[in-house]
C-alpha cells in the first residue's frame, strides 16, 4: 500500500509497524536498510578522517609490501633510507 512521507511519520508515531507500506514506490524496509546503510558510511567517513591519510597509506603498504619502495615511514622509530632500514635512537 501506498502512503505519503507525513502518513508514514504519523503511522510510525503511533507504533504501527510499516513493513507492508511503500513511499513512492519502494518499500519502507529497504528504504531503512539503504538508510542504515549510509549511516554506516557516514560514521565510516569520520573515522577515516580522523585517522588521517598519511596513517591509512602506511597502514595499506603493510599489507602490499610496497613500504619501502613508497618511502612511507612504518614506525616513528624506522627510518627507510633506499634499500636499508635505519633505526633512529631519540632521548628526550
Amino acid at each position: 500500500m501506498e502512503i505519503t512521507l507525513i502518513e508514514a511519520w504519523d503511522k510510525r508515531w503511533d507504533g504501527k509497524q510499516l513493513t507492508n507500506y511503500s513511499i513512492h514506490g519502494m518499500s519502507v524496509l529497504w528504504a531503512a536498510r539503504i538508510g542504515k546503510l549510509l549511516m554506516f558510511l557516514a560514521g565510516t567517513t569520520i573515522v577515516l578522517d580522523r585517522i588521517g591519510p598519511e596513517r591509512l597509506k602506511t597502514w595499506g603498504c603493510t599489507f602490499t609490501g610496497t613500504q619501502k619502495e613508497a618511502g612511507y615511514i612504518s614506525h616513528p622509530l624506522v627510518r627507510v633510507s633506499g634499500d636499508d632500514f635505519d633505526l633512529v635512537v631519540r632521548i628526550d
